[in-house]
């Protein structure tokens, strides 16, 4: 899965941060430090969550807590980003699926969901598809 690591190229979440700092000051706003709970989706593969402010899509790290908004109109810095529980199982599932344009996931959908997704369009999955008996370790 693509993260913000390779989306917006950064190597930690200093750099991140100073990333967002620097838009802020080249707009002459300053970084606002917001606190509400954001919850990631995968999109196309990729690790996002929307600004609550301007509805921006952010890029996130799963392995940081924190993301930031760098639209120059919002510049915003959020300290709260809920990662689930079960991300691993959701990006092995979603890692079967051959187009990135399917590689999708909301909050709430359960990987059941995604295996079942799976089950159903076995030409969109690499490998062989599973039958209902199977066990699939991944």
């Amino acid at each position: 899965m693509r993260t913000a690591r390779a989306m917006i190229k950064v190597r930690s979440l200093a750099q991140y941060r100073a990333r967002v700092e620097a838009v802020a000051r080249e707009e002459g706003l300053r970084v606002v430090v917001d606190r509400r709970i954001l919850r990631p989706r995968l999109e196309k593969g990729r690790w996002l969550v929307d600004c609550p402010n301007c509805r921006a899509g952010i890029a996130i790290e799963p392995d940081w807590p924190e993301a930031g908004c760098s639209d120059p109109e919002c510049c915003r810095w959020f300290t709260q980003i809920e990662i689930p529980t079960d991300r691993h199982d959701i990006e092995a599932v979603l890692n079967r699926r051959r187009a990135r344009r399917n590689k999708n996931w909301r909050p709430g959908e359960t990987v059941t969901q995604l295996r079942d997704e799976n089950d159903r369009n076995p030409d969109a999955v690499r490998g062989e598809r599973a039958e209902p008996e199977d066990e699939v370790i991944e």
